[in-house]
């Protein structure tokens, strides 16, 4: 299971779902050979709901050069890894590549088994760009909290509300994250 910047990765049904937060898989990674040696990941997937947010892919920037994710709920099949049986069948499948190979057959999958498919979301994200991202971000921050001060808050509530949200799990439950894209450009 996964709550992204709200509440990290992976539920662990045997320990009270106790889940990795950003800064425990931060230090989980600081803590491998991989780093020690000096080598990154060419890419990092997480099957696992509300992965695709900027604080996460900002912690695994220093570790791997894409990361797969999705800034919804996952259906409750999650991944199709039969899209793997591709990616070892003797080519070797740069990041960006397999990266691809992966969205794609989750989509074919969603699209071919499901007469009516829900909202579903995978994307790859380029982690070199990350630190750009972060800084526009603090730049939007930084103009809020100006429009804020200056009386604002009704325009940008209003702004807020009509921004595409993820991370409704039930009627009654919802994550209320929102579309960064889709937030900076209103």
């Amino acid at each position: 299971h996964g709550g992204g910047a709200v509440l990290g990765v992976g539920a662990a049904e045997n320990y009270n779902y106790d889940t990795l937060s950003l800064e425990e898989l931060d230090k989980a990674f600081q803590n491998t050979a991989l780093v020690a040696d000096g080598k990154r990941l060419e890419w990092i997937g997480f099957d696992a709901c509300l992965m695709a947010m900027i604080e996460v892919a900002d912690v695994l920037s220093g570790y791997a050069d894409y990361m797969i994710a999705s800034e919804e709920t996952e259906i409750g099949e999650g991944w199709d890894y039969s899209c793997l049986k591709t990616l070892s069948d003797g080519e070797h499948f740069h990041g960006s590549q397999a990266t691809k190979e992966i969205v794609e057959a989750y989509h074919t999958y969603y699209e071919t088994n499901y007469k009516y498919t829900p909202d579903y979301a995978l994307a790859c994200l380029d982690l070199s760009r990350t630190k750009e991202v972060v800084s526009g971000w603090e730049s939007l921050i930084d103009a809020a909290a100006k429009e804020l001060h200056e009386g604002g808050y009704s325009k940008i509530a209003k702004l807020r509300d009509q921004t595409k949200t993820f991370g409704k799990v039930s009627s009654s439950g919802f994550y209320d994250t929102v579309d960064l894209y889709d937030l900076a450009g209103k």
